[in-house]
């Protein structure tokens, strides 16, 4: 690809081989959201005003992936995804800091949004992945739809009678129940862990200074690598129930993850303390 600093022209011929309706004012929403970088402009001159700007060969790359998913997808915020995951993932230059921050603002102002009936379908999916096999539907839905759903409607962990319920439905015989690889549990426990570090993450991420980001970029390196490294042995590990959790990972199922990923990393590297002050 050429590496010469792309220009608005080129971005608006890319959309029009493909026939999607792109003009310069969706451009500067979509910097605004951070699907793009702000462009680089230098001045006229005193006076003069400034240049329309350019960016960096990757956001070019960027944007031909925007276009193509665009119609692909519901809501906006889901492209808000694909900077996150260029960030994560490469070590060039052209994915700044402030993208992501903006692309991560654009992704959780879309989460936070979502109605009752998504919030329902996200309790349904967590039950349906804890409950033991032996549980009723009927069971799971009423935990599900009126008791776990409002709570992360309010981006609010259940109360304590909710979670002592889902632990019941998890392991009803008391057995000591696993679920997942020895090496990588899934639990009530460890998902209420896991929500709360993200709620966490959440409350926080304005405030939350650029180092702490690129530490959590580091994590996720790390981790990532170590785990799809081990998925095979965690899959064979797993019981013929839970193998379900260790599923092949493509480049695809990654970038659609990379906001919730970030989220969590961040949340979960946090120190216990943290405050809008520090």
């Amino acid at each position: 690809m050429n590496e010469e600093p792309i220009t608005v022209d080129v971005l608006l011929d890319d959309a029009k081989v493909i026939g999607f309706p792109a003009t310069e004012r969706l451009i500067q929403d979509w910097e605004r959201r951070g699907l793009l970088a702000y462009r680089q402009r230098r001045s006229l001159g005193y006076g003069k005003g400034q240049t329309k700007g350019t960016w960096p060969p990757i956001q070019r790359q960027l944007w031909q992936m925007h276009i193509r998913n665009r119609p692909k997808v519901k809501r906006i915020a889901t492209l808000a995804n694909l900077p996150v995951w260029f960030w994560l993932i490469l070590d060039v230059e052209g994915i700044p800091l402030d993208q992501v921050r903006r692309a991560l603002k654009t992704w959780v102002g879309s989460e936070a949004n979502v109605g009752k009936k998504q919030s329902i379908t996200a309790a349904r999916a967590i039950v349906r992945q804890l409950a033991h096999p032996a549980i009723e539907t009927s069971s799971r839905s009423v935990l599900a739809d009126q008791d776990i759903a409002p709570a992360l409607h309010k981006r609010e962990l259940p109360n304590q009678q909710t979670l002592d319920n889902l632990a019941v439905l998890f392991d009803p015989a008391g057995t000591g129940r696993k679920l997942g690889s020895p090496d990588a549990p899934l639990s009530p426990e460890v998902w209420q862990t896991l929500t709360a570090r993200r709620f966490r993450a959440l409350e926080y991420l304005p405030n939350l200074p650029d180092d702490h980001f690129t530490y959590a970029r580091h994590v996720y390196r790390q981790t990532r690598s170590d785990f799809l490294a081990e998925q095979p042995r965690l899959r064979d590990q797993a019981e013929p129930e839970s193998k379900y959790l260790f599923p092949t990972e493509t480049p695809s199922t990654m970038a659609n993850t990379s906001c919730l990923d970030l989220i969590s990393i961040l949340g979960l590297t946090m120190p216990p303390e943290q405050s809008t002050t520090e």
